[in-house]
C-alpha cells in the first residue's frame, strides 16, 4: 500500500487544496497518470500517481484544504483490488463520524442481544489485519461456507470490526453493497432503527405526557383576545382628522376661519359641547395619525418578504483561486494609486505581418502567431526606455528590476491566471510566440509550475479577446502598471483629409501614481505606440 501526499509546490507554499479526483476508489492508474487536481495560492495542477496500481482509498474529500505533506489517499497493488474493493464504500462517508457518539445509547440494547453475538464474535478479531478479508476467504472453500459464513467473509475487516464494537451480527444486517456485502452504513442504520425502536418500546407514554401539558397554555391566551377587540374604540378619533378636510363652511365666513373649522366638527355631535374638545385633539391628531398606521404594516412586512428573496438564492463557496483573486485585487487597490490612460493604435501594420508570416511560422515551427507576440515585443523595448515601469515600491524606496519578466494573462473556466515570460526582451518574436504558446497551453491544462506564475515585473492582459474595446485593470502587486488590450478590429479613421479602413484598437495603461507621473505613462505609451505602428520586420 503507496500513501499519496500532498505535494510541495513551492517553497512558499504550505498547503494546497483537493479539487478533483480523476480516479474514482478501485480503479487501475498507471504510473505518472493524472490521479487528482489541486489549487494553491500561486496555481493550479494535475498531480501524477506515483505508482502504478488501483486506488483503494480516498482520505480527502474534494474542497479540503490540508497541509503539504498530508496523506490524501492511498494505492495498492493490483492483486489486492479485490480485498480492497469494499474499503471504498467505508471510506467516503467517514464524514457521518457523527455517528460515534452514538455508542452510549447502544449500551442497554446490548445486554439484550449477547446470545446471539458470541457465536460470530470469534472470527472478527483477526480482522484487525487489513488483509483478514482476503486469508478468510482463502481459508475454506465457499462451496462449504454457511450464508453467515459468506456474509463474513465478503464484507470487509472495518465493516466486521464496526460490528463487533456496536454487538450487531452481520447475519442480521440486510446488506446493500455489491453482491450483497454489509456495508458501514448498512451496520450504522440497523443500530440507528434498533435503537429507535428501543425507544419507542421502552418509553412510549413519557412523550405523549408533555403533549397535553402543552396543550393546556392555548386556552389562556384564547380569553387574553377577547380584550384585543376593544381597541377599536380608540380608532374613534379617526373621524376627527376628517372635520378638518370639511373646508365648505370656512368658505361662508372669511375673517373666523378659526372658529368655523372648530365648529364644523360639532354639527355631528352637539353644537355647544363640541368647540371644546375640538381644540384639544386638532393638534395631536394632525401628526401622529397618519404615521401610527403605516408603521406597524411595514414593520410586518419587513420579515416575510426577506425570506422569500432568500429562498431564490444559491451560496457557493469561492474556489482557493477566486478566494486569491479577491483578496490580491483588493490588496492592490489599498496599495496602490491607480490612474488609467487610454490610447488608440493602429495596428494596421502589425496585422500584415502577422499575416504574412503566420503561415511560415506554423510550417516551419509548428508555432501560432498571434497578436500578442508583437505586443510584447514593443512594451520591453519601450520599457527599456521607461525603467521606472519595470519597478516596484518598497516602503519609500523604488527598485527597479534589470530583468523585464512580462506576465500574460489566461482566463480559465475556473479563474484567471497569469505566467510569467522570463528576460522577454531577450527573445525575438518567434521566441515570444512559443513561450505565449507553450503558458497559454500549460495553464489550461493545470501543467505551469510556481515558479512560472512568480516573478513578474510587468503584466499584459487582453480583454478585447472577448470583444471589450478597453478596460482599466487592476495592478498586480508589486508590480506598478498593467498593460490592457482591448479588441483589435478594422474600423473607419480619417487618414489624410480621406476616411481609410485601418485595423485599430485601444490600449489602456493603468499605473501607479505613488512613483509614476502622467507625463511619464503617456511617454511609455507613445513609445509602445510608435513600435508597433512602426513594427521593425527584422524582429520577426
Amino acid at each position: 500500500m503507496t500513501d499519496v501526499i500532498m505535494p510541495q509546490m513551492g517553497e512558499s507554499i504550505a498547503e494546497g487544496t483537493v479539487t478533483k479526483w480523476l480516479k474514482k476508489i478501485g480503479e487501475t492508474v498507471k504510473r505518472d497518470e493524472p490521479l487528482f487536481e489541486i489549487s494553491t495560492d500561486k496555481v493550479d495542477a494535475e498531480i501524477p500517481a506515483p505508482i502504478a496500481g488501483v486506488l483503494t482509498e480516498i482520505l480527502i474529500q474534494p474542497g479540503t484544504t490540508v497541509e503539504v505533506g498530508t496523506v490524501v489517499g492511498r494505492i495498492g497493488v493490483a492483486g489486492s483490488a479485490v480485498a480492497a474493493a469494499p474499503q471504498p464504500h467505508a471510506v467516503p462517508p467517514a464524514p457521518p463520524v457523527s455517528a460515534a457518539p452514538a455508542p452510549p445509547p447502544p449500551a442497554p440494547p446490548a445486554p439484550a442481544r449477547p446470545a446471539a453475538p458470541p457465536p460470530p464474535l470469534p472470527a472478527p478479531p483477526p480482522a484487525a489485519d487489513s488483509f483478514a478479508g482476503a486469508s478468510f476467504a482463502s481459508d475454506r472453500s465457499r462451496d462449504g461456507m454457511t450464508t453467515g459464513e459468506l456474509r463474513m467473509a465478503r464484507s470487509s475487516p472495518v465493516v466486521r470490526k464496526i460490528a463487533q464494537e456496536y454487538g450487531v451480527d452481520i447475519n442480521e444486517v440486510p446488506g446493500t453493497g455489491l453482491g450483497g456485502r454489509v456495508t458501514r452504513e448498512d451496520i450504522l442504520s440497523y443500530v440507528e432503527s434498533r435503537k429507535g425502536a428501543a425507544i419507542r418500546r421502552d418509553a412510549p407514554p413519557t412523550p405523549y405526557a408533555p403533549t397535553p401539558a402543552v396543550a393546556a397554555p392555548p386556552p389562556a391566551p384564547v380569553p387574553v383576545r377577547p380584550p384585543v377587540t376593544p381597541p377599536p374604540v380608540p380608532v374613534v378619533p379617526p373621524p376627527v382628522p376628517r372635520i378638518p378636510t370639511v373646508a365648505p363652511p370656512v368658505a361662508d365666513s372669511g375673517p373666523t376661519t378659526m372658529r368655523f373649522t372648530t365648529v364644523t366638527p360639532s354639527a355631528p355631535g352637539a353644537p355647544a359641547l363640541a368647540p371644546a374638545p375640538i381644540a384639544p385633539h386638532v393638534p395631536p391628531v394632525t401628526p401622529p395619525a397618519p404615521p401610527a398606521p403605516p408603521a406597524p404594516a411595514h414593520s410586518t412586512q419587513t420579515g416575510p418578504v426577506a425570506r422569500p428573496v432568500s429562498a431564490r438564492v444559491e451560496v457557493v463557496p469561492m474556489s482557493p483561486i477566486r478566494k486569491k483573486t479577491a483578496d490580491h485585487m483588493v490588496l492592490s487597490k489599498r496599495t496602490s494609486a491607480h490612474v488609467s490612460t487610454v490610447w488608440e493604435v493602429d495596428m494596421t501594420r502589425v496585422a500584415a505581418l502577422r499575416a504574412k508570416y503566420k503561415p511560415l511560422y506554423e510550417e516551419r515551427s509548428g508555432v501560432n502567431l498571434t497578436f500578442t507576440p508583437f505586443i510584447v515585443k514593443a512594451v520591453t523595448d519601450a520599457i527599456k526606455a521607461f525603467k521606472v515601469l519595470n519597478a516596484s515600491v518598497d516602503g519609500d524606496s523604488i527598485v527597479y528590476h534589470k530583468d523585464i519578466n512580462v506576465g500574460i494573462a489566461v482566463a480559465l473556466d475556473w479563474g484567471l491566471i497569469v505566467p510569467v515570460i522570463p528576460a522577454a526582451d531577450e527573445k525575438n518574436v518567434l521566441g515570444l510566440a512559443r513561450a505565449v504558446n507553450d503558458l497559454g497551453e500549460r495553464a489550461r491544462t493545470k501543467k505551469l509550475k510556481v515558479e512560472e506564475v512568480q516573478g513578474g515585473t510587468f503584466t499584459i492582459t487582453n480583454p478585447g479577446v472577448f470583444g471589450s474595446l478597453f478596460g482599466t485593470p487592476i495592478i498586480p502587486q508589486p508590480q506598478v502598471a498593467i498593460l490592457g488590450v482591448g479588441t483589435i478590429e478594422k474600423r473607419p479613421v480619417v487618414r489624410d483629409d480621406a476616411i481609410a479602413i485601418r485595423t485599430m484598437a485601444y490600449f489602456c495603461l493603468t499605473f501607479d501614481h505613488r512613483i509614476i507621473d502622467g507625463s511619464e505613462a503617456d511617454k511609455f505609451m507613445a513609445h509602445v505606440k510608435n513600435g508597433l505602428q512602426n513594427f521593425d520586420e527584422s524582429a520577426l
